[in-house]
């Protein structure tokens, strides 16, 4: 089948199991089988469409970032807002699995739309992923540090992934990775103590990761400039202000 048949066929297939979550809820988690087995099954074809080169890495996240919308969209009261994020993230998933395809084949691509695809997924998994951890505890009695063990998971896949874009070594990749999550682990716990709505935390901790992606990027490209450090600096404070004065408290 050609790739481009299997793509919509696997993703309209992926969208009816979605969607049967939002109208069957008593099915909820049963119907994470089938739609991770589709999410791996797709992963399998693009990664053999170039034998001999793995591309592994560079399909995980997408799984991350469907999940992450599944588990999120269960906090949310409207179905219908459940519904349109269930799709768009459908939507999102079939261009990225697409720029993938093009990765593969088309040399001019490389440096293009796979990393805009990547920090987009990076940034919208991480959010999800977030602001569910800090919403569970609205529903249900559990501690900081077992909600800890799900989101430092998603945080170090996330960041590693986007680095590994950059084409440097494994080891640099891990080492940034792992320094990334010694800083910002006293940030994600300090945030359970903060009393504001779970979306605005999810929000803060995606903040903080950007902006560290960012100077870790520009800095293994040797691109990490004052101007850049100022700028970035300057909207990561700007943005973080409209948050905190926008936000809606516990």
């Amino acid at each position: 089948m050609r790739i481009k048949k299997f793509l919509l066929l696997t993703h309209s297939f992926l969208l009816v199991f979605l969607m049967a979550a939002v109208f069957k809820p008593s099915v909820f988690y049963w119907l994470l089988i089938p739609i991770n087995s589709i999410l791996f099954i797709l992963s399998y074809r693009i990664v053999n469409l170039k034998p001999g080169r793995s591309f592994l890495k560079y399909l995980i996240l997408p799984i991350l970032f469907v999940n992450s919308c599944f588990f999120y969209g269960s906090l949310l009261p409207d179905r219908l807002l459940f519904t349109l994020l269930l799709f768009f993230s459908v939507m999102l998933l079939f261009y990225y699995y697409r720029s993938a395809v093009k990765y593969c084949f088309i040399e001019s691509d490389r440096r293009k739309n796979l990393p805009f695809w990547s920090n987009l997924f990076g940034f919208l998994t991480v959010f999800l992923a977030s602001s569910f951890v800090y919403g569970l505890p609205y529903f249900i009695n559990v501690h900081n540090w077992l909600l800890l063990l799900i989101l430092v998971p998603v945080l170090f896949v996330s960041f590693f992934h986007n680095l590994s874009v950059e084409k440097k070594t494994i080891q640099t990749d891990l080492f940034f990775s792992f320094f990334f999550l010694f800083s910002i682990f006293p940030l994600l716990w300090s945030l359970f103590l903060m009393p504001f709505n779970y979306n605005v935390l999810g929000l803060i901790v995606s903040l903080f990761y950007y902006s560290g992606l960012n100077f870790t990027v520009f800095y293994l490209n040797k691109e990490l400039t004052t101007k850049k450090i100022r700028y970035n600096l300057i909207f990561i404070g700007l943005f973080l202000l409209l948050i905190l004065l926008g936000a809606k408290w516990k």
